[in-house]
């Protein structure tokens, strides 16, 4: 959950147009001229959620009350540091909270907010030879706060106009552009088609080889030429329109599947099916391989150092739209901590949503379906049958813990009994052992429909 402190005018001068963040009703404080965002840091192995209640004193620039329940880390957008006599109030403030640490946004669009042979200087740092983070690292340590170095990866632009630095990404390689399925640059489209479309600006293709080096560089340099404490990925995802309709994605898909994306309209429906579900995985395993590079570039020049990245809470948001697989990747291990993107005018919203989605991170062995149709069961590594909505995703209720993994389901839908079987243990799977148990429930009714609570079913996969 991020707190809007400034104005769009700010966000425009560092770079970048308005983003789809929601804005604080708070007002502005004149004591505070800087933007924080207060991060809901999730451990997700294991889970372990912080509590926003720090939030309050926050935006009132005081310092936060002891509590078993803290602000893990803050957000330090890019605007922040356009001027250096804002940067020791915000080290100040952070201390003040008692946080651990800062995400402080260091690549932001397709620019260095610190000293890069890489990557061209933000326009509004161009000729001022200033090195933001090199200014912000020492005063945070010496406070004893972590920098996580915050980089948008895929987001490279979001301004009126294009980059002037023929350094710049998109100036440099034209060729990494997404593109659209009308085969455009999303470099073509106006600022008032993106924000009609939800599109926050111009993204990179993930399926693009160069992409992936580009962005694996760019950590390289930073993690070798700065003490950060450890790196945070953002826009590690596609945009809300359909891309990856260039040259290079295309022929790559092409090559794997024998089939051109532009072409799957000419496919019966059935294999308009198949192929719709190959085009998924290939995006998704594109982003993956994003995340995997920086993930082993680390793993060489700096073992040990956290990994991290912004995701999309709604799961079926992040695999169906975005290609963002992020719960595979926490259970790979290529991450080690993922700050899920849940926004809510309400705290206890934010933390229920957060509460619902730790569900999702367990690995799930088996489904089955209720003959309503309207009711699937789940269940999987942590020993807990779970009853979800298949039309909403939402989580309608948890059955009684096993002893063991849940590794199978089975409705009955006897005359006068409903009754589902669930097989825990290993063993069982093998016909060696484990546990079958039969759990007698009453007639289920139409679950809730409640869409605060929707978190997508996807995540079961």
């Amino acid at each position: 959950m991020s707190l809007e402190l400034r104005t769009n005018d700010r966000l425009e001068r560092a770079g970048g147009g308005a983003t789809f963040r929601p804005r604080s009703s708070c007002a502005r404080s004149p004591a505070w001229p800087l933007l924080l965002g207060a991060a809901l840091a999730v451990t997700l192995l294991p889970a372990a959620v912080s509590s926003t209640r720090a939030q309050d004193s926050a935006r009132l620039g005081q310092a936060a009350p002891d509590s078993a329940f803290t602000v893990d880390y803050l957000w330090v957008l890019r605007n922040s540091l356009v001027h250096a006599e804002d940067i020791p109030p915000i080290v100040e403030r952070a201390r003040r909270m008692g946080v651990r640490g800062l995400l402080v946004q260091v690549v932001g669009r397709g620019d260095a907010w610190y000293r890069s042979d890489l990557l061209p200087a933000p326009e509004p740092l161009q000729g001022t030879d200033r090195d933001p983070l090199g200014e912000l690292l020492p005063l945070a340590h010496a406070a004893g706060l972590e920098v996580h170095a915050w980089i948008n990866c895929c987001l490279v632009w979001s301004g009126p106009h294009l980059p002037r630095d023929p350094r710049h990404v998109l100036n440099a390689h034209p060729d990494w552009i997404a593109r659209m399925a009308d085969g455009r640059s999303m470099t073509r489209l106006t600022p008032r088609q993106r924000e009609r479309l939800r599109v926050e600006g111009v993204f990179l293709s993930p399926a693009h080889p160069g992409v992936r080096r580009w962005i694996a560089d760019n950590v390289r340099e930073l993690v070798t030429r700065y003490p950060v404490d450890g790196v945070h990925l953002d826009y590690i995802r596609q945009p809300a329109v359909a891309i990856g309709y260039d040259p290079t994605s295309r022929a790559r898909f092409a090559m794997e599947s024998g089939v051109d994306p532009l072409m799957f309209g000419r496919a019966s429906r059935a294999e308009r099916a198949r192929l719709d579900s190959s085009w998924a995985a290939f995006q998704m395993d594109q982003v993956t391989e994003i995340v995997r590079g920086v993930r082993d570039v680390l793993n060489e020049v700096r073992p040990g150092l956290p990994l991290s990245a912004a995701v999309v809470a709604d799961t079926l948001t992040a695999l169906t739209v975005k290609r963002q697989p992020w719960s595979r990747w926490v259970r790979e291990g290529l991450l080690d901590r993922a700050y899920l993107m849940c926004y809510a005018p309400s705290v206890p919203t934010v933390l229920h949503e957060l509460a619902l989605l730790r569900d999702h991170v367990a690995k799930v062995l088996c489904l089955a379906v209720h003959p309503n149709g309207r009711v699937l069961f789940s269940g999987g590594d942590d020993g807990i049958p779970r009853m979800w909505d298949l039309k909403t995703g939402t989580l309608y209720k948890k059955l009684e813990r096993q002893r063991a993994a849940v590794t199978g389901l089975a409705w009955l839908p006897l005359r006068k009994r409903k009754i589902l079987m669930v097989a825990s243990g290993e063993r069982l799977r093998s016909g060696l052992g484990g546990e079958l148990k039969a759990i007698a429930l009453a007639e289920i009714p139409p679950p809730p429909l409640n869409s605060a609570q929707s978190v997508g079913l996807w995540a079961l996969a």
